[in-house]
């Protein structure tokens, strides 16, 4: 599977899940500022993806840290690789050099046979192990 084939399945699921798939602070923040839903959209499929590719023997050589750099290097090639939007593709081609390859991370329109397609796992399993932990 590839990485992109990861991320459609994720932000499908985080979708269909709509609000649901955030804590209830940041339901309350996204009504009150909008940009932050996304941004809130966004951080959940990063960390969904991480947990999704330690499953996938074929990307388990791709390492990122969820807070700095690109999110992805595959560490036998070298090759980056960056989880966002076409929106904020712009920003990410002049903030990194080289610069990483697009993964798209925009919203999809959720049928129920996506939804059977998705498989067991669900948005909630995945993305958990990448969580802060709260004190």
């Amino acid at each position: 599977m590839k990485l992109q084939e990861v991320a459609d399945r994720v932000k499908a699921m985080f979708d269909a899940a709509s609000e649901m798939a955030i804590s209830g602070a940041q339901r309350a923040a996204a009504r009150r500022y909008q940009s932050l839903g996304e941004a809130y959209r966004g951080k959940a499929i990063d960390l969904a993806v991480r947990d999704g590719i330690e499953c996938e023997l074929l990307l388990q050589n791709l390492k990122g840290d969820p807070n700095s750099g690109v999110d992805f290097t595959d560490t036998k090639t070298g090759v980056t690789y960056e989880l966002t939007t076409r929106g904020q593709w712009i920003r990410k081609l002049r903030k990194y050099a080289p610069p990483p390859l697009f993964i798209n991370t925009g919203r999809v329109r959720v049928d129920e046979e996506m939804l059977n397609r998705l498989g067991d796992k669900s948005l909630f399993e995945l993305g958990r192990r990448h969580q802060p932990r709260r004190r």
